[in-house]
């Protein structure tokens, strides 16, 4: 039995006045920086893709519309696009907490 591969290509968050994108390296990405720099966030909008909960900081409240994760599983390329918005416009109240996610082959 073969294992399913998956790799991370790119991080893209889409804020209000622009558009953030991260590229991972194809064998190992690593983030440094100073405390409160982000790195922790980087994780945890990887995991909302995924369909995680997402601590939302003040910076990402006020900044982030959606994220987009550009991956591979095994040859297939994929685009899953989350929402931060709670209620999408064809969202109806009674499901208000829930957020819109996009998934594309590419």
């Amino acid at each position: 039995m073969s294992s399913m591969q998956i790799k991370a290509n790119a991080l893209t968050l889409r804020c209000r006045k622009s558009e953030e994108r991260i590229q991972f390296s194809p064998r190992l990405s690593f983030f440094h920086g100073e405390m409160a720099a982000g790195k922790s966030t980087i994780v945890e909008m990887i995991n909302y893709c995924f369909g995680g909960k997402l601590v939302k900081t003040p910076a990402v409240s006020g900044e982030v519309v959606s994220v987009q994760l550009d991956l591979s599983i095994d040859n297939t390329e994929l685009l899953i696009e989350r929402s931060l918005d709670p209620r999408p416009p064809w969202t109806s109240r009674g499901n208000a907490e829930k957020s819109a996610s996009y998934a594309h082959f590419l």
